[in-house]
């Protein structure tokens, strides 16, 4: 007998309903941290045609080429959705934000489905699987297939049809999102962050804390291969520094890309991480999406206080020196270091960046002047 961790009866509940769905729908954050469970949600998705949805991704769930990897945002597909099944997820939609179906049945697999150490986490559970994520979904996979009908077959290859669709549009909105560089000082970061993945190799590593910039490293840096992606998993602002030390040493030969906003840069202690990076031969690439202060404590106030003084005044105190040059931080420990203004400068800083890192061993800082606070 294979040990799953839980009985077959939630899973054969979870089956049913799912091959029984018109809208069925997965939503994860974290089920990628062990690199083998990508594979079984794209198997599981394709074999039942089920979207997948990364809702504020921790690491790389599924590959975003996959022909059912619908994006980060579940939001949009919540009305339609009846069944839906979450795992691995502890946001799984911003609720200010949802209109979710109060019909749909959801399902929750999790290491913690109940959230113990959340005091408030009130997202529908009807089902609720405590178990390691890969060995429930590898069962759960085998009881699908013993079910499956050609009648099933038939509406999942419906479904993958109506994906294709949803997939190619998002791609023409994406790449369009790219085409406007944006103007001096003002570089649009969806520009900067589609150049940045021309130059990645698929073992590269993203490691992220671009903050309120994480939607357009999210669309534009296209990584399909597990264990190629770092987000925050907990903790607050200025992880990110240390944490693309650590993917380096783990992984010598790969380069680690490091996205940071200039208010989380701050944060990470870099003086010391560029000395820590020289001395142990542990170069970085890093980016730093300098907007001029703390753009989520301005949209915060926004939403908490839409009509208030601040608003008003346009004063939130969040703003950053616009002057300071986070690259001599990087110079200063032997790097290599970018000031770019000009969108038009942005592919050849860009190179002499991933030259530095890759041929000479030096780590190297881009400051990229991205759209204003």
């Amino acid at each position: 007998l294979r040990f799953t961790g839980v009985d077959d009866a939630p899973l054969m509940q979870i089956a049913d309903r799912l091959l029984a769905a018109e809208y069925p729908l997965l939503i994860t954050s974290f089920a990628g941290r062990n690199i083998k469970t990508p594979a079984l949600l794209d198997e599981l998705g394709q074999l039942v045609g089920m979207g997948v949805i990364e809702s504020y991704p921790q690491v790389l769930n599924i590959s975003k080429a996959s022909p059912v990897f619908l994006g980060n945002l579940s939001e949009p597909h919540l009305p339609k959705v009846d069944f839906g099944l979450m795992v691995d997820t502890d946001l799984p939609w911003m609720p200010k934000e949802a209109d979710p179906n109060p019909n749909t049945f959801w399902a929750h697999i999790d290491i913690d489905p109940i959230k113990n150490d959340i005091p408030m986490w009130g997202f529908p559970g009807h089902l609720k699987v405590q178990a390691d994520s890969y060995l429930a979904l590898s069962r759960l996979i085998e009881i699908i297939k013993d079910k499956l009908t050609d009648a099933h077959r038939a509406r999942a290859k419906a479904r993958l049809e109506g994906f294709a669709k949803q997939r190619q549009e998002a791609v023409v909105f994406i790449q369009n999102l790219a085409k406007d560089k944006g103007a001096p000082g003002l570089i649009n970061p969806g520009y900067l962050c589609a150049e940045l993945n021309k130059v990645l190799r698929e073992d590269d590593v993203l490691v992220s804390e671009a903050v309120m910039n994480e939607p357009s490293v999210g669309m534009q840096i296209l990584r399909t291969k597990p264990g190629t992606v770092l987000g925050l998993g907990g903790g607050g602002l200025g992880y990110s520094p240390g944490a693309a030390l650590g993917v380096k040493l783990a992984r010598p030969d790969a380069m680690v890309l490091h996205m940071s906003g200039d208010g989380s840069f701050y944060f990470g202690n870099p003086s010391s991480t560029y000395e820590v990076a020289r001395e142990h031969n542990l170069p970085i690439f890093t980016v730093v999406l300098e907007n001029g202060g703390w753009s989520a404590v301005k949209e915060c106030t926004i939403k908490v206080h839409p009509d208030g003084v601040s608003r008003d005044t346009d004063e939130f105190q969040a703003r950053l020196n616009p002057s300071y040059q986070f690259q001599k931080v990087c110079e200063a420990a032997g790097g290599h270091g970018e000031d770019v203004i000009n969108p038009d400068d942005v592919p050849a800083a860009i190179a002499r960046c991933v030259k530095a890192v890759r041929e000479e061993g030096r780590s190297a800082l881009l400051v990229a002047h991205v759209k204003r606070l």
